[in-house]
């Protein structure tokens, strides 16, 4: 992995708009990011490392963010990723080609949870008809123009941006900015049918298997090119990390069905049709229907 705080990183390919695109994610520790390093260098990407070299806060992931673009190409195309918990399922060219399928613009992962807990309403008055359920935005893995990148970046002052990370993350930061101008900047989209991203946060491991290498999401049909295992979703039920092993058998080009065969730690395994959430005593995040999800998220608010 590359680490260079304020320089771009090298060409992913050789063709001239490939090399528009630039792979980064924040770091502290190069160790810890070893399991993205190698996914990476086995789809032929190269992530260029944002070194922070003392963790102030969630603010620290936007300022040093609009750092690291102001030295970039103006043309340039940045995926950003978290660095812990994020595997690259495939190559540079599908990212890029799935980029450009999904008309561009500043795409964010979706997820099934919506976090801050303050923003589920708004949310709900955003979507109706409600989307998939991976219906809510996560700042963990996201690409666009760079230009457009660093207006999100820079729309609210220093002294707000440290208010609205400290009371919830980052992420509070980009929900902000996306429901407020959901409507009037068409560019901004969440990643709902999980093409790009694909996040874990309560997400089912059973719908998901290996083939030659790839991790496949069976609801969908297709392959993400960015696996995100927020919220500790890479523990399993034995409080096993599962990023190690996932990156052998991806490497390996090995197949699997299911993806992997013990239950994630904070959501139990479903079993049967009727099982429910023992929390809510509902259908899972990702199962329930509308009308049972306005309910929860309202009740929960």
């Amino acid at each position: 992995m590359q680490s260079s705080p304020n320089s771009r990183s090298h060409p992913v390919s050789a063709t001239t708009e490939l090399s528009r695109l630039v792979a980064c994610a924040h770091l502290t520790d190069v160790r810890a990011a070893r399991w993205l390093d190698q996914s990476a260098r086995a789809r032929g990407m190269n992530i260029t490392a944002i070194r922070v070299k003392q963790w102030r806060g969630f603010h620290d992931k936007v300022i040093y963010l609009r750092r690291f673009l102001s030295d970039l190409p103006q043309d340039s195309i940045v995926l950003y990723l978290d660095a812990y918990d994020v595997l690259i399922n495939r190559s540079a060219d599908d990212i890029w080609q799935i980029y450009h399928d999904m008309g561009e613009g500043v795409i964010f992962s979706g997820e099934l949870n919506a976090y801050p807990a303050r923003y589920r309403v708004a949310y709900l008055e955003h979507f109706n008809p409600l989307p998939t359920n991976y219906r809510f935005l996560n700042s963990g893995s996201f690409m666009g123009p760079r230009d457009r990148l660093i207006e999100i970046l820079d729309h609210l002052p220093e002294d707000d941006l440290h208010r609205i990370c400290h009371e919830g993350s980052d992420q509070a930061y980009y929900a902000e900015y996306y429901l407020k101008h959901r409507f009037s900047h068409s560019d901004l989209k969440i990643d709902h049918y999980c093409r790009l991203f694909q996040n874990f946060y309560h997400a089912p491991w059973h719908r998901f298997r290996i083939e030659d290498g790839l991790i496949i999401n069976e609801e969908f049909g297709h392959a993400p090119c960015v696996l995100h295992f927020s919220g500790c979703s890479y523990l399993d039920s034995q409080q096993n990390n599962v990023m190690p092993e996932m990156t052998r058998r991806m490497l390996a080009r090995e197949t699997h069905d299911p993806m992997w065969s013990v239950p994630p730690l904070y959501r139990p395994l479903r079993q049967k049709p009727d099982s429910v959430d023992p929390s809510t005593g509902l259908a899972h995040p990702d199962e329930m229907t509308e009308s049972h999800l306005r309910d929860y998220m309202i009740r929960n608010t």
